[in-house]
């Protein structure tokens, strides 16, 4: 699927959930996008 991000060009955007796969794939097309980009990515953290 594209989506055209013509209108991203030099606006902040935040995206959380970074480090998925969704998340990642998604700054890769908005920083092609020239958007500046800011990421939160959570910590390592042990279950159980």
């Amino acid at each position: 699927m594209h989506v055209d991000l013509g209108g991203i060009a030099g606006k902040r955007v935040l995206v959380t959930g970074a480090g998925g796969f969704i998340g990642s794939h998604l700054i890769e097309s908005l920083s092609r996008a020239n958007a500046h980009v800011k990421a939160l990515l959570r910590s390592q953290v042990s279950c159980g």
